[in-house]
């Protein structure tokens, strides 16, 4: 039966070009899809604890967990996308999507979910950068008062988003970084954009972590 769930829509970026550079390998399948795979079945043994279900298909994730007016468990769903955001992520790959609640049936074949709409439109509208926004109208639901969490960030935009970073040692972040270097010079103004967002996320979290120059340079140029 449809019932109400808490829902996350994740969209793998740069998707196309992963299995690409799998399936032009020596060695076909070898590049990105066990660090994915690996990172979805982490994930899906902590959902089979707390009764969320985790479906992957193409560049897609969606998350899904019972819907509950108890904020303990609307705080294990964030936990569970969050983790799963930050093992992409230590595996170089990012994301971005949305978290909202509505109406939702989630089986092992098909996804019928109102709450999946809400969500893909925060993903498609919202969070244009690697990061996963969380429903401004579920947070005020759960949270009335106004909500406080370890990991949840305002961003610039007012909008709450995971913090995947933040629990992550600084120096292991810098050394993932390092991999999306090359993007801010030799992609597209898009991509770089959410570079440069990224390094300013994680210098956030981490001071330690240095912008790299291009990235204060632009942001001086822009003054």
């Amino acid at each position: 039966m449809i019932g109400l769930s808490f829902v996350a829509f994740v969209d793998i970026l740069g998707f196309g070009e992963m299995v690409v550079a799998d399936y032009e390998n020596a060695a076909p399948g070898t590049t990105y899809l066990p660090s994915l795979k690996a990172a979805i079945h982490t994930a899906l043994a902590s959902a089979t604890s707390i009764n969320s279900k985790i479906t992957q298909f193409s560049d897609s994730i969606v998350v899904s967990s019972p819907f509950s007016t108890s904020c303990e468990e609307f705080e294990q769903h964030l936990r569970l996308v969050r983790d799963l955001q930050s093992l992409l992520f230590n595996a170089g790959i990012l994301c971005r999507g949305g978290i909202s609640h509505g109406r939702h049936f989630h089986d092992e074949t098909l996804l019928f979910s109102q709450g999946l709409i809400d969500a893909y439109r925060l993903k498609s509208q919202v969070a244009t950068d690697p990061r996963i926004v969380v429903s401004g109208e579920t947070l005020d639901l759960l949270y009335p008062t106004g909500a406080k969490l370890d990991f949840l960030i305002r961003d610039v935009d007012n909008e709450a988003f995971l913090d995947y970073l933040g629990h992550l040692d600084g120096n292991h972040v810098s050394g993932i970084l390092e991999k999306f270097r090359p993007s801010l010079t030799k992609s597209s103004p898009r991509v770089r954009s959410k570079t440069a967002w990224l390094y300013r996320y994680a210098n956030f979290c981490h001071e330690e972590i240095m912008l790299p120059e291009l990235i204060t340079m632009r942001r001086s140029n822009n003054t």
